[in-house]
């Protein structure tokens, strides 16, 4: 129950031997979100805060085949301009640079095994592999990040200006696996061999006659780290649908 105004929410749901799920709470006991990427770096600056930190880590270590981390804001780093100069949102992980990496870190120790975390807060879809070092191409890959995108926030997307904008920065991004902002969500399916996840998106938020289909699936191999691209049903033309209102300010992509 809650203390006054505090209530814990983090918690751990375990699923047999099969899975530990880990649901993060990234708001109540966070640092306040830095200025600046010298700030970003601070060891003192934490998104979760230190009792937080220790049961997660714990947990992670007791935990079942998978350890699945449900979580608020997103861990893969998500440089937001292309070219030389970077610019960064900070309210993510991007915010919290020396725990994010003391984390991924402890993910490739041995002391926990297949690490996946599960994102929203996006407004769109990034699937990426985890890396301690980011910026270090030779930073070895220790867990998967599936971000899924929104339901309805944000109206009917505009595909063709969202690749326009971060296709560039995919390509200098090697852990970004796949990107996408139609509007759905990701059904994740897991054995004790893998987990597959699929992006289910629907053709327009405004019309109960809307159309369904998967964009593409992923896969996470148990044993190795990172995520893979199975297949993609890739649309005909990245163009913005036609017809449906759609908000001044589509996502907080922008």
């Amino acid at each position: 129950m809650p203390r006054g105004i505090d209530a814990r929410l983090y918690r751990g749901l375990r699923f047999g031997d099969l899975a530990t799920l880990h649901v993060l709470d990234t708001r109540q006991y966070r640092s306040d979100q830095p200025a600046t990427l010298a700030e970003a770096e601070d060891p003192a600056r934490t998104m979760t805060g230190d009792e937080q930190e220790r049961w997660l880590v714990e947990r992670m270590r007791r935990g079942g085949r998978w350890n699945l981390l449900a979580n608020q804001a997103m861990w893969a780093s998500n440089d937001r301009t292309a070219g030389p100069e970077q610019s960064f949102d900070c309210d993510t992980w991007d915010g919290y640079r020396a725990q994010r990496r003391r984390l991924l870190e402890f993910f490739g120790s041995g002391q926990t095994s297949n690490p996946v975390v599960l994102t929203g807060d996006r407004h769109a879809t990034w699937i990426c592999d985890l890396r301690p070092d980011f910026d270090d191409p030779a930073s070895p890959v220790v867990g998967a990040e599936l971000t899924g995108t929104s339901i309805t926030s944000g109206g009917d997307p505009n595909p063709a200006n969202f690749h326009a904008r971060f296709d560039p920065i995919m390509a200098e991004s090697p852990h970004w696996k796949y990107i996408d902002n139609r509007r759905g969500y990701v059904l994740c399916d897991l054995t004790p061999e893998r987990l597959e996840a699929s992006l289910r998106v629907v053709s327009t938020v405004w019309a109960p006659t809307a159309s369904i289909a998967t964009a593409a699936r992923f896969v996470v191999e148990a044993g190795r780290p990172g995520v893979e691209l199975a297949d993609e049903e890739v649309p005909a033309t990245r163009v913005a649908p036609l017809g449906p209102p759609r908000y001044e300010v589509e996502d907080d992509q922008f």
